[in-house]
């Protein structure tokens, strides 16, 4: 447990970029494009539709209360509580598949899915954060975007493997197009 005065800064800390970002109200627009944005991958918005009910109003915004919720935790809770939430994360990732309009089987934890839905999060953080007047420099954004490969590794990817850079997110998202 903690003792007095110990500080468990989870996997960011006070100091980190992430903590200024996403300590700023404005954020939740971001929130909003990352859903768009992860919206236009097929694959993911197949599986997605086919494991939650969008058309029942409690389902869908449950599903992004746990989303803000897990964001909250992954970002300011403490190491053990962001272990917890991604292993909850992988876990029902794990167990849930859709399929695709070929018929095969699209799992929710593959790679590939899980790196768009991360680089669309992050990009989406990033624009918003460069253009809301925050005062970010370039490089602090681009050290926002390495810090957040802590994030993909809570949910199950390599981070060598992750975008590590304003550049490499550009990069990332003219490869996927």
């Amino acid at each position: 447990g903690q003792h007095a005065g110990e500080c468990d800064g989870g996997l960011f800390g006070p100091g980190s970029v992430t903590w200024r970002v996403l300590g700023e109200p404005v954020m939740w627009i971001g929130g909003l494009r990352a859903m768009y944005l992860q919206a236009l991958h097929p694959r993911v918005m197949r599986a997605t539709w086919q494991n939650t009910a969008f058309a029942q109003p409690g389902q869908a915004w449950g599903r992004f209360a746990r989303t803000v919720e897990f964001v909250r935790v992954r970002t300011y809770g403490t190491a053990e509580q962001v272990e917890r939430a991604g292993r909850r994360v992988r876990t029902v990732h794990a167990s849930l598949t859709g399929t695709d309009a070929d018929g095969s089987v699209i799992r929710l934890n593959e790679p590939e899915l899980l790196l768009w839905v991360h680089c669309g999060e992050i990009a989406s953080y990033a624009d918003v954060a460069g253009r809301c007047g925050m005062g970010l420099s370039p490089a602090e954004l681009d050290e926002f975007v390495a810090e957040q490969r802590r994030s993909a590794a809570v949910v199950g990817l390599d981070p060598a493997g992750v975008p590590a850079s304003m550049a490499e997110l550009a990069a990332y998202f003219e490869w996927m197009r």
